[in-house]
């Protein structure tokens, strides 16, 4: 996961009275191309197309001037760059010479909060939440248009044990999100401290943050141990104790005043060792603190010589140090937890080995056409909350399934991995999964290096169960469209990263909803406003949304309809 500071993303959104801007289906936005007709002719080429819309502010409506529009290719190569254009006075702005392919498309401003198309105003301006724009030869994209929200601004001072100023230190806001089903931090806007000790980041988007402050230091040897490790506002060192801050559309906080302070540091020395027992060269070695939060800046890092590394700037605690090289198409991997005391650790050995590989089959149950077994993916998902950044060998991308159900998992490094499956089509559903004779369904596997399990069996039955309605406003009657529709599991313990109970959808123009391929079981229903994509796997969330939330019992097989009253979102907090 690629990981980018700036002090113009946005975040979490707050719940806003919005314009009459209407969001564009994809009907209506092939309604608004106009495709320039070729001439008679003329020699089939890709002629260059246009995008066209408008900003405005969302409190007053106004156009908006002197906005940034930026046109991100989403299929890019390395020559490839982003296409800019400015608004008018009124607000109007016209991408010319737009090359046919698909894009992003992105408005900033001075004084507000960055904005992707396709999101609701105030909120996170990840890719995931954007609305793709495919420009074909020769036509106009009209009325795409935003919406941007005054951003917000926080400042303060950081000082060092002693009172005075420390500069260059990073502050950085960090917001909880939810990656892969599980919860961690994410950093977002962010500023370094001037000699004043003295820092401002603005244009924040409103929501829920961490204050983070970080100072790196470089240079350390066994003479020089002292360390500021991360602290969070209003001084801790676990930001599950920290203090959230709450930023408003356009607000200003002031005084937001941290003490960084020093301690000793200790020092993890050891070897890293291939399989055949000798010393490895360019071994890339890292230790990240346990419980991981995901986002360690200060995370060191050291490149091994011979084999042999240091790792320098250790607070007491718990550590994994894990290690890799990649040799052609093999991966060698190997990791090791050590615990940290008042001392530093020596003779470490951090053996390589192959990574694990996994292998099994995809089968069918059940009446019916099987569904395409070759577009489905199996991979695995790291839990225990203990990788930490980097090293993530494991990633979504998995392996798709053949033709004959035979999957392979290469290269997958050490721990405890929840194998996942993508949602197979139509009301077809994970049944089962099974390896090394047990049901790890909805349970962890522990790979090792070079591990090599066989047998892996993947269940998919066609007799899931099927829920439809309608969302509606409890006071006017009237239908709710672009509501999110959740399903979970009435027993907790079903609820973890990716479970295969939780559901979400959002709702049609006229409140409707279907549900296809859900697990047979006992489930809780509710239609939000505003709701956060991938809160719905915080168990504490889920409790909260219990007391307005309907029990649906749902058999194989079984279509079963409920209709449903729209309510906010209690949200993370």
């Amino acid at each position: 996961m690629q990981i980018f500071f700036s002090k113009r993303v946005l975040l979490l959104g707050l719940t806003f009275t919005f314009l009459s801007l209407p969001c564009k289906s994809f009907a209506q936005r092939l309604q608004n191309r106009t495709v320039r007709p070729q001439p008679a002719g003329e020699k089939a080429t890709a002629q260059p197309g246009q995008i066209r819309g408008r900003v405005v502010a969302i409190d007053n409506g106004q156009g908006l001037s002197k906005v940034t529009i930026s046109l991100v290719p989403i299929d890019r190569r390395e020559d490839d760059r982003p296409l800019t254009a400015k608004t008018t006075a009124d607000g109007y702005y016209e991408v010319k010479q737009v090359p046919p392919s698909r894009y992003r498309l992105f408005a900033s401003r001075n004084g507000y909060a960055r904005q992707g198309y396709g999101q609701k105003p105030g909120r996170e301006s990840d890719l995931s939440s954007t609305t793709p724009l495919e420009v074909r030869a020769g036509e106009t994209l009209d009325n795409i248009d935003l919406v941007l929200v005054r951003g917000g601004a926080i400042e303060g001072r950081i000082f060092d044990q002693d009172g005075e100023p420390a500069a260059r230190v990073s502050v950085t806001l960090v917001r909880s999100t939810y990656v892969n089903g599980q919860r961690t931090l994410r950093p977002s806007s962010s500023d370094q401290t001037d000699d004043r000790g003295q820092f401002r980041i603005y244009d924040v988007p409103p929501g829920t943050y961490y204050l983070m402050a970080a100072m790196r230091v470089f240079g350390m040897t066994d003479e020089n141990r002292g360390v500021y490790p991360s602290i969070y506002f209003p001084g801790v060192l676990d930001p599950q104790e920290a203090t959230k801050v709450k930023m408003f559309a356009g607000g200003e906080l002031r005084g937001y005043d941290m003490s960084l302070l020093e301690t000793t540091s200790f020092k993890i020395s050891g070897k890293v060792i291939s399989p055949d027992g000798q010393p490895q060269r360019r071994v890339f070695v890292t230790a990240v603190k346990l419980p991981s939060s995901g986002f360690q800046p200060n995370a060191p890092q050291s490149v091994g010589s011979q084999g042999d590394f240091t790792l320098r700037g250790l607070v007491p605690g718990s550590y994994r140090l894990t290690a890799q090289e990649r040799r052609e198409d093999q991966l060698l991997t190997g990791s090791v937890v050590v615990d940290v005391g008042n001392q530093d650790i020596a003779g470490v050995v951090l053996p390589l080995g192959n990574g694990a590989e996994l292998q099994g089959r995809v089968v069918f149950e059940g009446p019916g056409q099987p569904p395409n077994l070759a577009s489905l993916r199996v991979s695995t998902l790291s839990v225990g909350g203990d990788s930490g950044p980097g090293f993530r060998f494991r990633g979504p991308m998995g392996a798709a399934v053949k033709d004959d159900g035979t999957f392979t998992l290469k290269d997958l490094a050490e721990g405890p991995v929840q194998l996942v499956v993508s949602r197979p089509s139509g009301n077809s559903y994970v049944k089962s999964i099974r390896a090394q004779g047990k049901d790890v369904t909805d349970g962890a596997l522990e790979l090792r290096s070079g591990d090599r399990l066989q047998g892996v069996e993947i269940v998919i039955a066609s007799d899931g169960a099927q829920l439809s309605g309608t969302v509606k406003d409890g006071a006017s009657g009237q239908t709710v469209s672009d509501a999110t529709i959740l399903i979970y599991p009435a027993d907790a313990h079903l609820v973890g990263p990716n479970s295969r109970y939780i559901r979400t959808i959002t709702g049609g123009k006229q409140g409707q909803f279907s549900f296809q391929g859900l697990v047979p079981g006992e489930y809780r229903l509710c239609a939000l406003l505003d709701h956060e994509s991938g809160i719905e796997y915080d168990p504490e969330y889920l409790q909260s949304l219990n007391r307005f939330s309907k029990t649906v019992q749902l058999s194989a097989g079984q279509a079963s309809s409920e209709n449903l009253e729209v309510v906010a979102s209690p949200g993370a907090d």
